[in-house]
This record gives structure tokens, sequence and C-alpha cells, in this order.
């Protein structure tokens, strides 16, 4: 029974283990321009909406956005 299960181990984590090839320099040069366009992506409006919060004052109007001279 012991044999038993360890084949079935061996031959599930076998059925799922996928040999990677390494990246060549080109590959890893988009990999990483991919990843940061996706960061920028999911960035930049949440600092948009920090850069807003940060330069809004109680005298803006926030219906249309115009600025009041005191």
């Amino acid at each position: 029974m012991a044999v038993i299960s360890k084949q079935l181990i061996t031959s599930a984590t076998a059925a799922t283990t996928v040999a990677a090839a390494p990246l060549s320099p080109w590959g890893k040069a988009v990999a990483g321009a991919l990843a940061a366009m996706a960061a920028n992506a999911l960035v930049y409006p949440l600092d948009i909406v920090k850069t807003r919060l940060q330069v809004q004052t109680e005298d803006d109007d926030l219906e249309t956005g115009e600025k009041r001279v005191k």
C-alpha cells in the first residue's frame, strides 16, 4: 500500500511540475517593461486622487471645480 501511495504522489507531482526555460535578456527586458506598464496603470489613478486631495482648499467649489478668490 505504501508503494502505491508513493507512486501516486510521485506521478501527481511530476504531472504538475513544468520545467520553465530560462529567459533570454530580451525576454527579461520585455517582462520588465510589461510589469512596469501594469504597475503604472494601477498606481497612476491613485496618485491623481492623492494629488487632488492634497491641493484642494476649503474654498474650492465641489460642483463646478472653480476656485474662489477671497
